[in-house]
């Protein structure tokens, strides 16, 4: 499968899915006026390698910001991540967040739970993984 990589903006995060190193992430400021449609191509994405993937799958989210509407699409990739797992799948999820913004683990506590995924937490410096 093709990699798939999205360049970061101002309000949107850098996306890099590699099927061959299984390894996805999502890093930056995720508040675009259109979160369904900057996150129809990465669910799309995520589908079709869930119909092939066969390996250990590690995701990686590490969000400066969250808007609401990027939330309810985060929702929805981790539901595919879950939905990999039920399939027999062995999937890790990291979520990163800022120590000046523990908001953002409630908002990575509130995905967990409502997907039933587990999530691993780490408190970081700003600048080391957001920049």
């Amino acid at each position: 499968m093709e990699k798939l990589f999205i360049q970061s903006t101002s309000s949107s995060p850098e996306i890099e899915l590699c099927s061959e190193s299984n390894v996805f992430k999502m890093v930056g400021e995720s508040c675009m006026s259109d979160a369904n449609l900057f996150y129809a191509p990465v669910l799309d994405w995520l589908r079709a390698y869930g119909k092939e993937l066969n390996a250990n799958a590690k995701f990686e989210f590490g969000f400066s910001a969250v808007s609401q509407t990027s939330m309810k699409m985060l929702l929805f990739l981790c539901q595919e991540i879950k939905s990999m797992q039920i399939d027999g799948q062995q999937v890790e999820v990291s979520w990163c967040f800022s120590k000046e913004s523990p908001e953002l683990k409630e908002i990575g506590q509130d995905i967990s739970f409502m997907t039933d995924l587990d999530f691993n937490y780490s408190a970081v410096d700003s600048d080391l993984v957001f920049a």
